[in-house]
């Protein structure tokens, strides 16, 4: 008779039991921990760079100028979206007479139409604050003027853009998105002028079309467009000063209470943590006087996060910090931020390649090829 083989189940199920009951200790202990690793991890603030954000550029749009610059472009069930998508993809000379007509008629007339009135709010803005609503709307709208503003120089070459004309647009986009709305306005910018630059190099690019009538303008209106770009530490700035704020108006509302207060449930929770506007405000400083720093440095792979802790940039778990306001506005800003500092260089080069675009199409055509 063979013998009777133990079943090992048993064995098994108090191991399970075993690793059950220890899990909640585990747990326990692993949570004082992260809470102990984080709750002091802030940046150092970098030496040198103290709390003072730059100046607005310009003020804040008011009521009158916002409706006037929302009135610039027709209301947006106008847009002639499939004809802006051909144009983008395939250039001014794959459009239908159909699409010119609707683009033509969404511009109106050069000299006062709807293109023709943005561009003039545009150039008396000096910059954009991207803390006033009417100002982030404006930012918002603008894709739809740089493609309009490629097709009119596209339409006023005979269908071949003037780098010129696109030079002179990208000075109108870069100078002023880069003033003053911090990095939201320098990614607005990179967009536009991305489209107006890649417009002026297939103009210099394709051999077919006559030669770009003025190519020493068209330098220069590109090297004028790199100048009137505006660095990014003073971007960084901007958004140290409206953070600021926005730690100031939460602890302001949590204080006097009202239909706009936080929640009593978030208001415990920050005070049971610890939290106050104090550190709160010590925190934020610390933390972007940091990323100016970055910012102000070599472009490197790791950009503006460069030796801040891993969990104001990227983490599975919410930190454990003493100060969740802080935590909260550096967590909500890095997720958006960490690679802002190629947008910059990203700018440049884009300016760079098309003024060498043209100016390799000008030595190659004075050269016979």
């Amino acid at each position: 008779m063979p013998p009777v083989k133990r079943s090992r189940h048993p064995r098994l199920r108090r191991l399970a039991f075993v690793l059950l009951a220890l899990l909640p200790p585990f747990l326990v202990l692993r949570f004082f921990a992260m809470r102990s690793a984080d709750r002091d991890a802030w940046p150092a603030p970098a030496p040198g760079i103290v709390p003072e954000a730059a100046a607005p550029p310009s003020a804040p749009l008011d009521a009158a100028a916002a409706a006037a610059l929302a009135a610039a472009l027709p209301p947006p069930e106008g847009v002639p979206a499939e004809a802006y998508r051909r144009f983008q993809a395939l250039g001014a000379a794959a459009l239908s007479e159909a699409e010119n007509a609707a683009l033509e008629a969404r511009a109106g007339d050069p000299e006062g139409g709807a293109l023709a009135r943005w561009r003039a709010a545009l150039e008396a803005h000096d910059g954009f604050r991207a803390d006033t609503g009417p100002d982030a709307e404006a930012l918002a709208a603008l894709p739809e003027g740089a493609v309009l503003a490629a097709w009119r120089a596209a339409r006023a070459g005979g269908g071949t853009p003037d780098p010129a004309a696109l030079g002179r647009e990208a000075r109108l986009y870069a100078g002023p998105l880069t003033a003053g709305a911090g990095l939201l306005g320098h990614a607005a910018a990179l967009p536009n002028v991305m489209l107006l630059c890649r417009e002026a190099v297939m103009a210099a690019s394709d051999l077919s079309a006559p030669p770009p009538p003025d190519p020493a303008a068209a330098v220069a209106a590109f090297r004028e467009a790199e100048a009137a770009l505006h660095p990014l530490p003073d971007a960084v700035r901007d958004d140290w000063r409206v953070h600021r704020s926005a730690a100031s108006l939460f602890y302001a509302k949590a204080r006097v209470g009202g239909p706009d207060a936080p929640s009593g449930a978030t208001r415990w929770f920050v005070r049971r943590l610890g939290g106050d506007e104090a550190s709160t405000l010590r925190h934020v400083d610390a933390l972007f006087s940091r990323l100016v720093a970055n910012a102000a440095a070599p472009y490197a792979p790791a950009g503006l996060a460069a030796g801040l802790p891993g969990w104001c940039v990227a983490s599975s778990r919410p930190p454990w910090t003493r100060d969740p306001v802080g935590a909260a506005l550096a967590r909500n800003y890095l997720r958006h931020a960490a690679a802002a500092a190629a947008i910059g260089p990203s700018l440049r080069l884009e300016l760079r390649v098309a003024r060498i675009a043209v100016a390799l199409r000008a030595w190659r055509d004075a050269h016979g090829g």
